[in-house]
């Protein structure tokens, strides 16, 4: 058990972590996002936002996608991110199958790093966000 002072700075420090994680999480829906639109090398792709819930949505080739906050861990009072992406049936929205997920840090840099990158990929740079959702939309569609 915790002391009094000990439980309220851990919550504090925990509600604190979230809103940095979700902060970082929204500006990695807005960069995403722009995939959707008229200057957009891609058709049939949708974003619906669903920011209040910590996520958003992707139509995609007549398939719905979820990605999702979820706050992982505190590592030395650092709160971890990960960004969960699974497929939605469209009638219900009832999950389908896990598509697959990343980690990123309060930061906001990514643990992925693709093969032709020095060095992860940073969630708040347009090209990267999309690059991390278009990724993960691949892998479901190859399922």
């Amino acid at each position: 058990m915790l002391t009094h002072n000990e439980l309220t700075e851990r919550i504090i420090t925990a509600i604190e972590g979230y809103k940095s994680l979700r902060s970082i999480f929204n500006d990695f829906y807005t960069h995403s996002a722009k995939l959707h639109g008229e200057q957009s090398l891609f058709e049939e792709i949708l974003f619906i936002p669903q920011l209040a819930t910590d996520s958003f949505d992707v139509l995609f080739v007549g398939r719905l996608f979820r990605f999702s906050l979820v706050v992982r861990s505190y590592e030395k009072n650092a709160p971890t991110g990960t960004v969960k992406c699974v497929e939605l049936d469209r009638t219900t929205n009832s999950p389908l199958a896990e598509i697959g997920s990343f980690n990123f840090t309060e930061s906001g840099v990514s643990d992925v790093k693709p093969p032709d990158a020095d060095q992860p990929l940073p969630m708040d740079h347009e090209n990267a966000a999309c690059y991390l959702v278009l990724n993960l939309l691949r892998e479901g569609i190859e399922k």
